[in-house]
């Protein structure tokens, strides 16, 4: 109701099942639902045990891009800038700063896509430009 304005409680009586389901996968991850299931413990366990089989435990996150509004965008330019900041001061006093990490951007299949056909064009480009390294290291 918060969200989107829709009585679940109807929903649930008039067995809307998949509705209801695609209304709660679209929930934003600020929601009182998110916020219930993070804190559950047998949700948690079953979360972790989920990511554990498949591998995703250490996956690096980024943001929904539904949740990824302008308001997103400039923290974002916020946090990038305040760690070049930090970088230059510690520069400054002599020492080494670490390499600052950019804040994660939502990604989308069109950026999955695009980093393909770069590596596409790369390894094509490679093997115009070296011939003998693509037929098993003649030279």
């Amino acid at each position: 109701m918060q969200v989107y304005g829709v009585d679940l409680a109807r929903w649930w009586r008039a067995r809307r099942w998949r509705a209801l389901l695609d209304l709660i996968d679209q929930l934003p991850m600020a929601s009182r639902f998110a916020e219930a299931v993070a804190n559950d413990p047998e949700q948690a366990r079953l979360i972790a045990l989920q990511q554990q089989r498949s591998g995703d435990a250490g996956a690096a996150w980024s943001p929904r891009l539904a949740e990824f509004d302008l308001h997103a965008r400039l923290l974002r330019d916020v946090i990038n800038g305040l760690l070049g900041v930090q970088s230059a001061v510690i520069a400054a006093a002599g020492a080494k700063p670490p390499k600052p990490e950019p804040y994660p951007v939502p990604v989308t299949e069109i950026d999955r896509a695009i980093e393909r056909a770069t590596e596409e064009w790369a390894e094509s480009l490679i093997s115009r430009l070296t011939p003998w390294a693509a037929r098993g290291g003649r030279g």
